[in-house]
């Protein structure tokens, strides 16, 4: 019985602790996983949940980033409030495509039933979702600069009114499509020695993981979002001196019909070589040669795609 009450006292101790189990910033892993934007939160039958909460606000607070995701990762937890503490610190560090994940997925816990409530002040004073919006609007404002400061500086003035007439299309594009621009998120790229005018997008569609491969979802993504940005691109008058266009697309997957499923990032590459893509647009080849004729990666590994 006395052995019995330790091993309970023990354990108790972890539900009350104001951090749950500690997690090392640095030695552990979690640090590279927090940078990637790929660090998520787990329950645990001993995570310590909404306990403790004001001592994550008070890190979150006195801006102790290191310490806040250690004590985020330690809780053991889910909630929208954690993500939402994961993606300021990660913004708050600089890693900014990474506060998009995680901020994503702090909407998404709050979609799933996974959130802290006003009335038991287990929000802390943080405005749930309106802050988690907020911040994602704030980064993905299309009205600052979209063309990367190096790129600009790189090219003459009439390449460069060229590049700007290019850059106002992409933006109608974003705006037609609900597609949320990152800031600088046109720029160049080099690729086997060619100069490519690179531009990255983050894909509002997620899909279904359970009835579609990665190839299929990469073939989606073609169809979705590369052939409709590529006329603003590669369209339009004057001859933009670059070999090509590098098109990345962030993209989503899950499990449907899983209330607490969390979405899976698979980001896809197309290298698109200037010639194809001007020939595509002008309706001399097909979707599928243009794709032929192109570099894709998923997650950095080249891969073939078909289109049917």
């Amino acid at each position: 019985m006395k052995s019995f009450i330790i091993a309970a006292l023990i354990a108790g101790s972890f539900f009350f602790a104001p951090c749950g189990f500690a997690a090392d910033f640095q030695d552990q892993g979690v640090k590279t996983q927090f940078e990637k934007g790929t660090l998520r939160l787990k329950y645990s039958m001993l995570g310590s949940g909404a306990g403790g909460g004001a001592a994550l606000n008070t890190l979150y607070a006195e801006k102790r980033w290191a310490e806040l995701v250690e004590g985020v990762v330690g809780k053991r937890y889910v909630s929208d409030l954690y993500y939402f503490y994961l993606g300021a610190a990660a913004e708050a560090l600089g890693y900014s495509e990474a506060a998009l994940n995680y901020y994503d997925l702090s909407l998404a816990a709050y979609r799933n039933g996974d959130r802290c409530t006003v009335g038991f002040d287990s929000c802390r004073g943080v405005a749930m979702p309106a802050a988690v919006v907020e911040r994602v609007n704030t980064l993905r404002n299309p009205a600052k600069e979209l063309i990367c400061k190096p790129l600009k500086a790189s090219m003459a003035p009439a390449q460069l009114e060229l590049l700007q007439q290019r850059a106002e299309k992409v933006l109608q594009f974003a705006d037609r499509n609900r597609v949320s621009l990152i800031a600088n998120a046109m720029c160049g790229s080099v690729f086997k020695k060619g100069i490519y005018l690179a531009v990255m997008l983050p894909n509002p569609i997620e899909y279904n993981e359970n009835t579609l491969t990665n190839y299929m979802i990469g073939a989606r993504v073609f169809d979705d979002v590369v052939r409709k940005v590529l006329p603003a691109l590669a369209g339009g008058d004057g001859d933009l001196a670059v070999d090509g266009y590098d098109v990345t697309v962030i993209s989503y997957k899950k499990t449907f019909g899983i209330a607490q499923a969390i979405p899976t990032k698979v980001q896809y590459r197309f290298y698109l070589p200037k010639g194809l893509a001007e020939r595509y647009l002008d309706k001399d080849i097909s979707s599928q040669q243009l794709l032929d004729g192109s570099v894709i990666l998923l997650n950095d590994d080249r891969i073939d795609l078909k289109l049917q």
